[in-house]
């Protein structure tokens, strides 16, 4: 049985994942107008890694205790 927090964790990591998937879409598709928004959306999709990144070394840090 998974704990709230381990419910959040996963949860939130399903929206982030969906979340990036659109973004990738958007660039890959073309439809990304501009540079600039192209600079953000990359940017974006590095940040959502970067989170990814942060919640495995929570949860290992955590498994710790």
């Amino acid at each position: 049985m998974q704990t709230t927090a381990a419910k959040f964790a996963s949860e939130l990591r399903k929206l982030i994942d969906e979340e990036e998937k659109k973004i990738v879409s958007y660039i890959s598709t073309g439809y990304v107008a501009d540079y600039a928004t192209y600079q953000k959306y990359v940017g974006m999709v590095q940040a959502f890694h970067a989170v990814n990144e942060m919640f495995e070394i929570a949860q290992t840090n955590a498994e710790k205790f």
